[in-house]
């Protein structure tokens, strides 16, 4: 095995053939991830060997760095050229390939670009003795699947046909690099000259400024040994690993910026165990630090980013003038949002202010995909009440609609749709909050619209008919209310206390828990009634917490038992008010209503809809 640094012209200038044999994977390369950014590399050189170089170095760029390929050479009798099997690489050798066709395709037609196309050809063509080779015309020869149709594209290249339309990824390929070096070049309208000049540094850019390593194995080596070594072993680059290194770079290119204190002071903290801990399950885990990149990015350039594609896009945001000349500023805002976020994702959390209450109970209902949103508001500047105002309404929007059981994968549309929808010339008293209310209440499909209070798809109605979604959160939330009501501050209500069934679940017993209709006078009738009590049974309003251990007490015993141990044994408020307007002899299917409507007041109380919510902490006054 031997391994070599060829530059494209190394590669292809001599006659060979490269064959892809037919158990490769078909050709997957996109313009998102692979076509444009080896475009915009080849750009970037061929107009940096367009400036005058500086007195102090004459020397050309050093080449880019494409990749790796591994290829064996093997004999085939009667070949009158080097023929190569593609080990590893074939989509590599298929773009560039590619690419160099569309470059040879345009410099057609153009008289005084004659050489350079003499140059270009014999790059993806075979020419022995000044003749082009009937057995083996193009330098790639893929053997079966989704690569055939660039043999047609070479094949119409080659005689100057029409090009085929179609031909899948590969005729897609094809067609990104034909525009986009159509669109470089000028036209010879404007200056022959320059046709030819940026023609000449395109050309020299791609054949002599790209790199690849090759690896060249002999005809007794395992190659499928040495892919799988290539391939299969190590552990791949996270994405926070790739864009710390392509940060890094950055520093490295500037003089105004030291890479070491940098990384030390701005960048080290996320390779701390605590980012590289997984989020998820199976196949849709991710380290916490590539999830916190995915919603930070999304904060900044307000679009959807897919997982797979967070480095490139990174990538393009820090190519940006502004963010490439504020490197240690841009890193600053990083590792600050990068730090709020582990906070209330990470921290346990208390019922302290807004944003406490409000990560509380979002972490409380799984939603994360909020946090480019959160991330956003975070740095802009506004009042507090502004600020506590926006939370507050996000929190009203999350809770009713987890009341009415809708789900929450609509949570990245309308996160980012709402970023949008924040002013960019704010005014008014709370231009954000205002902002932030207003557009979510411009929602109306059943996948995205903001519960109201009344009708079939208001949330009291839920409360009231539609069991007890939420139930913990609802009655810790509806305890915290009350107390904050009783007394000053924010006092902190322990976690995790258990839900009681005050009819309890099992109310077999018909002495202690009668039904409206006696059994025996009207069996038809108490088997409705039976009915409607299990319809009923685990509903909100038959629901209340209660201290520990009391659970286990209070188990099956009558209503009067029941009410006689908490109010002798509990100090919960919701239970206050529970014995306050529940009668001392029975508890049943009416009670239960009674209570529901109740409890339904305090959560409209708490959670308003639309320009009714404000920045306060909800307190009740019972």
């Amino acid at each position: 095995m031997e391994a070599t640094k060829p530059t494209i012209r190394g590669l292809f200038a001599s006659p060979s053939v490269y064959l892809i044999p037919n158990y490769q994977r078909t050709y997957v390369w996109n313009e998102f991830d692979q076509w444009e950014p080896l475009w915009l590399d080849v750009v970037n050189i061929a107009e940096t060997l367009m400036q005058p170089p500086p007195a102090y170095h004459q020397e050309p760029p050093n080449p880019h760095f494409l990749g790796a390929t591994v290829l064996k050479e093997i004999t085939r009798p009667g070949a009158n050229v080097r023929s190569f099997v593609v080990i590893d690489g074939q989509q590599r050798l298929t773009t560039l390939q590619l690419f160099l066709t569309a470059v040879e395709n345009s410099f057609v037609g153009h008289e005084g670009l004659s050489a350079l196309l003499a140059t270009v050809r014999s790059f993806t063509t075979n020419w022995i003795s000044g003749q082009m080779s009937d057995e083996e015309p193009n330098k790639l020869k893929p053997l079966a699947g989704d690569f055939l149709p660039f043999n047609e594209i070479m094949e119409a290249s080659r005689k100057g046909t029409e090009l085929p339309a179609g031909g899948g990824r590969v005729g897609d390929c094809y067609r990104f690099f034909s525009s986009k070096v159509s669109a470089w070049l000028p036209a010879p309208e404007n200056s022959w000259q320059q046709v030819e000049d940026r023609a000449k540094y395109l050309l020299t850019a791609l054949s002599d400024q790209l790199q690849v390593v090759a690896i060249w194995l002999h005809q007794g080596e395992n190659e499928s040994a040495i892919f799988e070594a290539l391939n299969a072993r190590g552990e791949p680059l996270s994405e926070w690993e790739k864009v710390k290194n392509l940060i890094l770079a950055k520093a490295g290119e500037s003089s105004q910026v030291d890479q070491g204190r940098l990384y030390e002071n701005l960048l080290s903290d996320f390779d701390a165990e605590k980012w590289r801990n997984l989020i998820g399950s199976g196949a849709n885990s991710r380290r916490i630090s590539d999830l916190f990149l995915d919603y930070w990015l999304e904060s900044k350039i307000k679009r959807p980013v897919e997982a797979r594609r967070v480095y490139r896009e990174f990538r393009v945001e820090l190519d940006k003038p502004e963010n490439s000349a504020n490197l240690e500023p841009w890193c600053s805002e990083l590792k600050q949002d990068g730090e709020r976020f582990l906070h209330w994702e990470r921290n346990p959390l208390s019922d302290g202010d807004v944003e406490s209450i409000f990560h509380n109970r979002r972490r409380m209902l799984g939603i994360g995909a909020i946090w480019p949103l959160l991330l956003a508001l975070s740095r802009i500047e506004m009042s507090d009440a502004d600020r506590n105002r926006c939370l507050r309404a996000l929190d009203s929007f999350m809770v009713r609609r987890a009341i009415a059981g809708k789900r929450a994968n609509s949570f990245p549309e309308i996160t980012l749709a709402t970023l949008n929808a924040l002013p960019q010339h704010p005014s008014g008293e709370m231009p954000y909050s205002d902002a932030v209310i207003n557009h979510l209440a411009t929602y109306e499909s059943n996948s995205t619209y903001w519960p109201g209070d009344a009708g079939d798809s208001g949330i009291r109605w839920r409360i009231l008919d539609e069991g007890a979604r939420c139930a913990r959160l609802l009655l810790e939330t509806v305890e915290r209310a009350i107390m904050r009501g009783k007394y000053a501050g924010n006092r902190t209500l322990q976690g995790g206390l258990p839900v009681e069934h005050i009819m309890p679940q099992d109310h077999s017993n018909l002495e202690h828990w009668p039904l409206s209709v006696n059994p025996d006078e009207n069996p038809e009738g108490a088997e409705v009634a039976a009915n409607a009590r299990k319809a009923i049974i685990h509903r909100l309003g038959n629901l209340t917490l209660v201290q520990p251990g009391l659970n286990s007490i209070l188990s099956n015993k009558p209503w009067v038992e029941k009410r006689r141990i908490l109010a002798e044994q509990d100090n919960l408020y919701i239970n206050k008010d529970l014995l306050n307007h529940a009668p001392d002899d029975h508890w049943d299917e009416e009670q239960i209503r009674l209570r529901g409507e109740r409890l339904a007041d305090y959560i409209l109380q708490i959670w308003p809809h639309g320009q009714a919510v404000t920045g306060e902490i909800e307190r009740i006054q019972t």
